[in-house]
């Protein structure tokens, strides 16, 4: 399976789509999965998945609409529990996961067994996002993100109501 290269390129295809079909929602969708299909090698389920989430608002200005949300889910987000108390064995997970421009994503489970101080979550509080993520072995997921500050560029999230922080790379 492929993939686009950037917003750019995923922007250029849902724009050819709107000057092919400028009036018929169903049918953008229709086009859209196909050339999900045909150029992209995807599946058809996956495919039609994708062509629903991205083309969710379905209208003038979804291609600007697809970029920006995008942009908000770019960076690697992170998430961390532990169980056990102070000073005895405490056994903690580390979740991340990597959104990329070039619309690529990598997700990362890890445990640790040692000894660490807990920490504390948030509440979910806003809105929520939609990402399809389409594995190259075939299958897809959605995974639905929720902002929990007031900032344009999120810091904190969650990721189907699992508390992330935004890692800020340094340099």
């Amino acid at each position: 399976m492929k993939n686009f290269n950037d917003i750019a390129a995923l922007r250029s295809v849902l724009q050819y789509v709107y000057e092919k079909c400028p009036s018929e929602p169903e049918q953008r969708l229709a086009n859209f999965a196909g050339v999900l299909e045909q150029q992209l090698d995807f599946t058809k389920d996956d495919a039609a998945l994708y062509a629903s989430i991205v083309l969710t608002r379905n209208a003038g200005g979804s291609s600007e609409w697809a970029g920006w949300n995008a942009i908000k889910v770019f960076g690697t987000l992170m998430r961390m529990s532990q169980e056990g108390m102070s000073a005895a064995l405490l056994k903690s997970e580390t979740e991340t996961w990597k959104f990329s421009d070039d619309l690529t994503c990598e997700h990362k489970f890890e445990t640790y067994e040692g000894y660490v101080s807990p920490s504390r979550s948030s509440d979910l509080h806003d809105q929520n996002l939609k990402v399809v993520i389409v594995s190259p072995n075939g299958g897809s997921r959605v995974l639905t993100f929720a902002s929990m500050d007031e900032e344009i560029v999120h810091r904190k999230c969650s990721i189907n109501g699992e508390t992330f922080i935004k890692e800020w790379a340094v340099g």
